[in-house]
């Protein structure tokens, strides 16, 4: 987190998007006060990526 309270703008990249009180604090890495901008990540590319990492 310490990064996020250090620059201007904070874009989150997520997998998933929950309402209001679905998460357990103590498991956010990133307060949503801190964020500006949210993004989902696209997994299929992710898993991609990761595979053709620990291929090489």
């Amino acid at each position: 987190m310490p990064a996020a309270t250090c620059a201007d703008y904070v874009i989150a990249e997520v997998e998933n998007l929950y309402c209001l009180g679905e998460l357990d604090p103590n498991h956010v890495h990133t307060p949503g006060i801190f964020v500006d901008a949210v993004v989902r990540a696209n997994i299929d590319y992710c898993v991609m990526r990761e595979e053709a990492i620990n291929n090489v």
